[in-house]
């Protein structure tokens, strides 16, 4: 697990909450040698289905999210835990899909964390973005700095100096 926020969470007073995108994002990237794979993709699935219907009912957020999670997300992600734990002996365990469920399984209790807070979302996705503008902000200036010093480099190897 990503420790650079570890000085958020280290303080007791904050719990980690896991990212199922990234979950799902290493089940897809294993389906080719594991077709199997697919079951955990539309479960996931289902638990994005729960999250669009309390958007569109208007209650994200809101006490009737998190009901709508215990009632309904709850039972899928219990049933993604039982297939998960029913493949973790069928695969390799540096394979594709054994280092899949191994992820899942090792963060579960972060990935299940949402089910009973409305406010933490099931992924992180725009946490990242957000930090994806500060990186690429960080990568310009970079680029700028470097461009401009060479830029100055060739100048000056013109002017003879």
């Amino acid at each position: 697990m990503f420790t650079g926020y570890n000085v958020v969470t280290g303080t007791g007073k904050r719990d980690r909450a896991g990212c199922l995108a990234h979950v799902r994002r290493r089940f897809f990237d294993a389906l080719p040698y594991a077709p199997e794979g697919k079951l955990a993709l539309e479960l996931i699935r289902d638990v994005y289905v729960v999250e669009h219907d309390a958007i569109a009912a208007g209650v994200a957020g809101t006490d009737e999210h998190r009901r709508m999670r215990q009632a309904r997300t709850g039972p899928i992600m219990a049933r993604l835990m039982t297939w998960l734990e029913e493949q973790k002996p069928l695969h390799l365990p540096k394979g594709p899909m054994g280092s899949a469920v191994a992820y899942a399984l090792n963060h579960w209790t972060e990935l299940t964390r949402f089910i009973e807070n409305p406010g933490i979302p099931p992924d992180n996705n725009r946490s990242e973005s957000a930090l994806r503008v500060v990186a690429l902000g960080r990568n310009c200036a970079q680029f700028q700095i470097m461009r401009s010093t060479s830029a100055v480099a060739r100048n000056c190897a013109g002017d003879g100096l």
